[in-house]
């Protein structure tokens, strides 16, 4: 009888830190895929270096206005400087401009509260899907709306409901844990005269 109690107690406890916010990769590269709905949406694919420990990140990005026009940018974001750079891949242009918002982790946000557990994909055998979390918190963003991989916490998409901002979601892909090359954020040498 004590084994069996002992048992459900151990099972309940998962249980229920599966439900508990997880902390993300703190540093990771791979690509993401924005939509920005409503008036001048557009939507953005990039490339992306995060790295939460030293609160910066990189993106080379392209992106296609609902216009059909489009733009490229490699964008340097280096948080703890309070400094962000800019540079229009097809002119060679930078632009030096102050950070005046916080670092955003790309994490689950705290005080965030569980949805549930399910596999995209099939759960019929590991290399038919992939089991996730969901979550959804009211942050100073807006309305977030997560989901992460049940190992890892990798992020799989996060979508903002915002009055200032819109709606706007955010789908990562071929995500690699780690910075290959650190001298991802030293800034292009267009922008280091600056």
């Amino acid at each position: 009888m004590k084994f069996l109690l002992l048992a459900l107690f151990i099972t309940v406890a998962f249980a229920q830190d599966d439900r508990e916010p997880c902390d993300s990769p703190p540093q990771w590269e791979g690509r993401e895929f924005h939509i920005h709905y409503g008036e001048g949406g557009f939507t953005r694919i990039e490339k992306i270096s995060y790295d939460e420990t030293n609160e910066r990140y990189r993106r080379i990005e392209e992106i296609e206005f609902y216009n059909h026009s489009r733009a490229y940018y490699d964008q340097l974001f280096i948080h703890k400087e309070q400094i962000g750079y800019s540079l229009n891949i097809r002119t060679r242009q930078c632009e030096k401009f102050p950070l005046t918002e916080p670092f955003q982790k790309n994490g689950v946000p705290e005080g965030a509260t569980y949805l549930g557990t399910h596999y995209i994909g099939s759960s019929a055998d590991p290399a038919y899907g992939v089991e996730v979390k969901e979550f959804s918190a009211y942050t100073e963003r807006g309305q977030f709306h997560g989901t992460f991989t049940v190992n890892g916490c990798v992020p799989i998409s996060h979508s903002y409901q915002s009055t200032i901002s819109g709606y706007r979601t955010t789908r990562y892909f071929d995500v690699t844990l780690g910075i290959q090359d650190p001298n991802v954020f030293i800034p292009p040498k267009e922008c280091q005269e600056l």
